[in-house]
């Protein structure tokens, strides 16, 4: 189990992280009329996938009785990521001549709602 703690720790600064150039890139990119390159969409879809494991693995600490400090609360957070992602998904279509905008604000959600989680689950 304490494995699986430090991976989900490990994990959450990945999402963080991926996220946040995510967010950055894409409004900048929405705002300044920049073309979104390949490494930008390669870096959307690793941060965007990178929920799943984050919350496959919250859900296997839970079950193996781990509980985060502040309760339910870390739990929405992982429930809102997962949101996140399937709101882009939602909208990708409705919205493709503007793909900076799109992914830019579900990065910049997942961003607040992954360092919410991370802070909320420490107690």
């Amino acid at each position: 189990m304490a494995l699986l703690q430090e991976f989900h720790g490990y994990w959450a600064f990945l999402l963080i992280i991926l996220n946040f150039i995510g967010a950055v890139w894409g409004l900048l990119a929405h705002w300044r009329g920049w073309p979104l390159p390949r490494l930008y969409w390669i870096i959307i879809i690793l941060a965007q996938v990178a929920v799943f494991p984050q919350v496959l693995a919250g859900i296997a600490l839970w079950l193996s009785g781990a509980r985060p400090g502040s309760g339910w609360q870390h739990l929405i957070y992982g429930v809102a990521a997962v949101f996140g992602v399937l709101v882009g998904l939602f909208y990708r279509s409705r919205m493709r001549l503007r793909p900076g905008l799109l992914y830019g604000m579900v990065s910049l959600f997942i961003f607040f709602a992954a360092f919410r989680g991370l802070l909320t689950g420490h107690g």
